[in-house]
């Protein structure tokens, strides 16, 4: 080890950086390693995702709005609020992929409907 680096125990720097990543995950609605541009909907007031899919349109000009399973719904509406009600004319809805992933693995395998929609500033 150099001089120059700090002697620190790897069980606590893991740690450390594992639950400040979930902190910023969860403020920033993102999981890890994903796009900043993506805004992945579960089960929180539709209101907060809205609010997060509109700072993330201010930063990036286009963003993703993905879902699957029974919060689908949930998506559509944050796509609709921020493209008619918070975003004042604005922005549009780009592109919508919808999409089926297998869950599961052997007998348990079942199929799991997605959304992506895609918004964006308009032209």
């Amino acid at each position: 080890m150099s001089e120059s680096q700090p002697n620190i125990d790897s069980k606590s720097n893991s740690t450390t950086s594992d639950s400040i990543g979930t902190a910023e995950s969860t403020m920033n609605g993102r999981r890890g390693g994903s796009p900043p541009n993506h805004v992945y909907i579960g089960k929180k007031p539709v209101m907060s995702y809205a609010m997060s899919a509109l700072i993330q349109l201010a930063h990036t000009g286009e963003i993703v709005i993905k879902a699957r399973g029974l919060v689908i719904f949930r998506a559509v509406d944050v796509a609709e609020i921020v493209v008619q009600r918070l975003g004042s004319g604005s922005y549009e809805t780009k592109d919508i992929k919808i999409d089926t992933e297998r869950l599961g693995e052997g007998s348990e395998t079942r199929n799991v409907s997605t959304i992506e929609i895609v918004v964006g500033k308009k032209p």
